[in-house]
């Protein structure tokens, strides 16, 4: 985007967007060391980042990359328009669904996740 001289090249050079995605004995450590629960579940979700429904079907004329992009907009925009402004939102979201659209033409793409059950400790 800077290349295109849509945003400074300054913001995008000092732009963090911290993520961690713990482990599953990282989350059942988590949720056991406060003490008020135990563990009776924890498996590993994946699920396709598109929701699984093919690019430009009947059920949604959107392509994947596009849906992919508004469910992360949705999480991530207060933080980029705060940082780079609202005026490239539209542009920034519209780019990103192009690229995950081109990634998602040679391979499935997954998000993967904990599912905890867990019981509160008497």
């Amino acid at each position: 985007m800077a290349s295109q001289g849509l945003v400074e090249e300054e913001k995008m050079d000092c732009f963090n967007a911290p993520f961690y995605a713990p482990r599953p004995e990282e989350v059942k450590m988590a949720v056991e060391t406060k003490g008020s629960f135990t563990v009776d579940r924890l498996e590993v979700l994946e699920v396709d980042w598109d929701g699984g429904v093919p690019a430009t079907s009947a059920v949604d004329p959107e392509s994947s990359g596009q849906r992919v992009a508004k469910t992360i907009l949705t999480v991530v925009e207060p933080m980029l328009e705060s940082h780079f402004g609202g005026h490239v939102m539209d542009d920034f979201f519209r780019i990103y669904g192009e690229i995950v659209d081109a990634c998602m033409s040679n391979t499935r793409l997954k998000l993967i996740g904990p599912m905890v059950g867990s019981s509160r400790r008497n």
